[in-house]
């Protein structure tokens, strides 16, 4: 899960602005909808079990 920020960091570099418009005269556009999953959903998830991952690694 984790690796989802990379690749969605790396797919807005390559495709630029166009795959994340500031207009949404076409409906949501993938940029807008990646970052709202990954900072409103995938972020506090992670920020919540990661630390207990890596305690329960490290028993």
């Amino acid at each position: 899960m984790y690796s989802l920020f990379s690749i969605t960091r790396e797919i807005l570099r390559r495709y630029g602005p166009q795959v994340a418009p500031v207009e949404k005269q076409e409906g949501i556009s993938f940029g807008s909808l990646a970052v709202t999953v990954l900072n409103q959903a995938l972020r506090p998830f992670l920020s919540t079990w990661h630390p207990r991952l890596s305690i329960w690694e490290a028993s």
